[in-house]
């Protein structure tokens, strides 16, 4: 994947997202929609689910850079909204994942000595 951004006419940026395979945009595609799990907020959620049904149906075609088979052309605005959303999403996967090996470490912690009955 690929992500250079450009200036129109009007001075404003835009960017474009290539991928050397369909199967690669299929991928990225795929993993968004499925970290959208991870936005709490009913408004963050939609908002991102409709950006990326937005841009799943969006495509430039096949682009004059080397290697890049398919394009999406997105608004400086998509953008940032897309980076603010997956902020959010990997900050609370992190926030999750930390509580999770905080109370492993707790569980842990209680049968460290535990014998199971053993008498070993």
């Amino acid at each position: 994947m690929m992500i250079r951004s450009f200036t129109n006419s009007k001075s404003e940026a835009f960017y474009v997202v290539g991928f050397s395979s369909l199967d690669e945009r299929h991928r990225m595609f795929t993993a968004l929609t499925e970290s959208a799990v991870f936005l709490h907020n009913l408004r963050e959620h939609m908002e991102f689910s409709e950006l990326l049904t937005r841009l799943e149906k969006r495509d430039a075609g096949r682009i004059d850079i080397p290697g890049i088979v398919s394009a999406i052309p997105l608004r400086n605005s998509e953008m940032n909204l897309l980076v603010e959303r997956f902020t959010t999403i990997l900050l609370d996967a992190c926030m999750q994942r930390s509580e999770a090996k905080e109370k492993d470490a707790a569980i842990e912690s209680m049968f460290h000595d535990y014998s199971f009955g053993d008498n070993e």
